[in-house]
């Protein structure tokens, strides 16, 4: 589900301080299945390469897009480094 939610406790600080750890934990973090998941087919140096060369093309294409906007401009940090 996409989009800002809204929402109120009051509780003890114990409390409030567990709901918040759990709150974070399942909007912050990648689940374990997840992580492993997307983790094996990381293994292979030509998939990485592969997804490199997207990732770049894309960012290429946005900086292009944003700047094309009249009044708006975006800094290209540069390429993004593709781990051998």
């Amino acid at each position: 589900m996409t989009g800002w939610r809204l929402g109120y406790a009051a509780a003890p600080q114990p409390f409030i301080q567990a709901m918040n750890r759990v709150h974070q934990y399942n909007v912050s973090c990648a689940s374990a299945f997840g992580q492993a998941g997307a983790w094996r087919p990381s293994r292979s140096a030509g998939l990485r390469h592969r997804h490199g060369r997207g990732v770049q093309a894309a960012a290429g294409y946005a900086d292009s897009a944003i700047n094309g906007i009249p009044r708006l401009s975006c800094l290209n940090p540069g390429a993004p480094s593709t781990p051998g």
